[in-house]
């Protein structure tokens, strides 16, 4: 088999890379729970995880979301509800977790993102602005033009509000 593309030749064999739609699996679960659950999502082929507090009946919960390529939800559900009921010797309360699954279509998630980031004003005189965001300053305000990243974050933790 010839490994090479010969320009004078189309490729007969290169797959086409179609957009890819996500499941998105919702599983809420007491705090102390939530490491080992993500853990076991990850085994089933999660891509990313978030996790947001939450609560229940006054104790604290978490909110897990997980996000797997496009696949039937059933087994997956049926999984996470069995180990939910492991998880209940150890974590009690961890069987009445709830889950849930919704499709996310496929997005331009790089362009996604910044929709989300708008100039941010810190201080009286202070604006943080994404490079992307138009601004105009008012008299007096000194406008910092800073793109949310790795390096910088968001600029809504508490250290650049400070």
């Amino acid at each position: 088999m010839n490994d090479r593309l010969s320009a004078s030749e189309p490729p007969s064999t290169v797959p086409s890379i179609e957009p890819q739609s996500w499941l998105e699996l919702r599983v809420t679960t007491p705090l102390d729970a939530a490491d080992p659950l993500s853990g076991f999502l990850w085994e089933l082929g999660a891509e990313g995880i978030t996790e947001e507090p939450t609560a229940r009946a006054g104790e604290a919960w978490t909110l897990l979301r997980a996000y797997v390529p496009s696949v039937d939800a059933d087994p997956l559900t049926a999984r996470i509800r069995d180990y939910l009921q492991e998880l209940e010797a150890i974590f009690p309360g961890a069987a009445h977790g709830r889950v849930s699954v919704r499709l996310v279509e496929h997005q331009d998630w790089n362009a996604a993102w910044k929709e989300h980031f708008k100039p941010l004003k810190v201080s009286p005189r202070l604006v943080i602005r994404p490079s992307w965001e138009p601004y105009e300053p008012a008299p007096g305000e000194v406008v910092l033009d800073l793109d949310p990243g790795m390096a910088f974050g968001t600029g809504t933790h508490e250290t650049p509000l400070g």
